[in-house]
C-alpha cells in the first residue's frame, strides 16, 4: 500500500485547493495505476500559474523511486509556459489532436525551426517536434496552399490542398501518408480529383469526408464533397446531390449521420447561389439550408474556414463574414440545436474577432 498527503508551495490550500490525505492499495498481481482526487478551488480570479505537491508518506511491500509529484494549476485560457513549439516558415491552417494526444499540424510551411517539414508536423504535448513523422521540404507544389492535415485510422494521415504535385507524385487536392509521412501513392492514385481540397473530415462509421471546389473524383459525380474509404478510394455508394459550382470549404459529421456543410452553395434547382450553410441527409441529398451568411463591404464574398460540434449538439461556425442568418457577428457565432442563431453567444462575444476566424475546436469541457 501506498500513503500519500498533499503539500503546499504556491497554491495553498484551502484557497486554491483541498488538502488531502490517502490511502492507495494494490492487491496481488494487481498492476493497474491507481487514482486520486484532490478538488480544487475555482474562486473566479485570474491569476498565474500555481503549484502543490503530492507527497508518498509511506510505501509498504514496494520500491517508490520518485517520492513525490508537482501538480500544476493554470488559469483556462493562460498561455502554457511549459509548452514550446518550433518556428515555422508558413502559417499553420489546421490544428487536430491526435487518439495518442499528439497535436496534429497542416500548413503553408516547408520548415519548422531548421527540419523539413513539408507543410505536415506532429507534435507532442508540450510542443516537442515528433521526428517519427517526418515529410520531405518542399514535397508538394502549390496552386495555392495546404488547407488541412487529418489523422486517419490505423495511425495514417490524410492532407488536403491546393496543389498539383506531392514530391515526385502527380496528385492533385489530396494526398495519403503513412504514419512516418511517407507518401501512399498506391492508394490515392485512381482519385482523379477535378478540384481541389479544403477541409477532411472522419465519418463516425469509418473513412472520410473530403469537401472542396471538385465536381467529380474517380470518375464519380459529387460536386463540392466525397466520401472516401480509409485507403482513399471513393465510396461511390454516397454523391452530393448538389449542384455543379458548388465549393464546400468545411464539412461536419453530426451524429445521425447527415452532414453540415460550409461554403459557396448551388443547387440543381437553379436558385440564385449562395455562402451559407446546408444540412445534407445520409444519402447526400439536401436536407435544409440552415444559414447565410454575408460579408463585409471590403470583401469580395463571405467564407467558411471550421465548423465544430459542440457536446449540446450546437454548431461553432468560424470563417470570414459580418452577418449570419440576418445577425451582425464578426467572423465566429454558434448555432443552437435547432440550427438557430446563438444570440446569447454573439452578445457575450461583443465586438467579436478583428479579422477571420481559421479554425475553431471545442475542447473536453464543452
Amino acid at each position: 500500500e501506498v500513503r500519500w498527503e498533499t503539500v503546499p508551495d504556491s497554491a495553498q490550500a484551502p484557497s486554491d485547493y483541498q488538502h488531502r490525505t490517502g490511502i492507495a492499495v494494490w492487491d496481488e498481481k494487481d498492476y493497474a495505476p491507481k487514482t486520486i482526487q484532490v478538488p480544487l478551488q475555482v474562486d473566479g480570479i485570474a491569476e498565474h500559474e500555481e503549484s502543490f505537491r503530492i507527497r508518498l508518506t509511506s510505501v509498504t511491500g514496494a520500491l517508490a523511486r520518485v517520492r513525490e509529484a508537482t501538480v500544476r494549476l493554470v488559469e483556462p485560457g493562460a498561455l502554457d509556459p511549459h509548452f514550446s513549439s518550433p518556428v515555422m516558415d508558413g502559417g499553420v491552417r489546421s490544428l487536430q489532436r491526435t487518439s495518442a494526444g499528439a497535436i496534429l499540424l497542416g500548413g503553408d510551411f516547408q520548415h519548422a525551426g531548421s527540419v523539413p517539414a513539408g507543410g505536415v508536423l506532429q507534435l507532442y504535448a508540450d510542443g516537442r517536434m515528433d521526428r517519427e513523422v517526418m515529410v520531405e521540404a518542399g514535397s508538394w507544389q502549390l496552386g495555392r496552399s495546404l488547407h488541412r492535415a487529418m489523422a486517419a485510422e490505423s495511425g495514417s494521415i490524410v492532407v488536403g490542398g491546393e496543389f498539383v504535385q506531392f514530391g515526385k507524385w502527380p496528385l492533385r487536392g489530396m494526398v495519403g501518408l503513412s504514419s512516418s509521412g511517407v507518401v501512399k501513392w498506391e492508394s490515392f492514385r485512381d482519385l482523379d480529383l477535378d478540384g481541389y481540397v479544403h477541409d477532411l473530415s472522419p465519418v463516425p462509421t469509418g473513412g472520410f469526408y473530403a469537401a472542396g471546389s471538385m465536381l467529380r473524383a474517380g470518375g464519380h459525380e459529387s460536386p463540392g464533397i466525397i466520401r472516401c474509404f480509409t485507403n482513399g478510394q471513393v465510396d461511390l455508394s454516397w454523391a452530393s446531390q448538389l449542384g455543379p459550382g458548388s465549393t464546400i470549404t468545411a464539412v461536419l459529421p453530426l451524429p445521425d449521420h447527415h452532414v453540415i456543410v460550409g461554403g459557396r452553395l448551388v443547387l440543381k434547382s437553379g436558385d440564385t447561389p449562395f455562402t451559407g450553410l446546408m444540412k445534407l441527409r445520409v444519402d447526400g441529398s439536401v436536407a435544409q439550408s440552415i444559414a447565410v451568411l454575408e460579408a463585409s463591404d471590403s470583401v469580395s464574398a463571405a467564407s467558411v474556414h471550421r465548423l465544430a460540434l459542440m457536446d449540446d449538439g450546437g454548431v461553432l461556425v468560424a470563417g470570414e463574414f459580418v452577418r449570419i442568418a440576418g445577425r451582425p457577428c464578426r467572423h465566429l457565432a454558434r448555432l443552437a440545436p435547432d440550427w438557430s442563431v446563438d444570440d446569447d453567444f454573439l452578445q457575450r462575444l461583443g465586438s467579436g474577432a478583428n479579422r477571420l476566424v481559421e479554425d475553431v475546436a471545442v475542447d473536453d469541457v464543452g
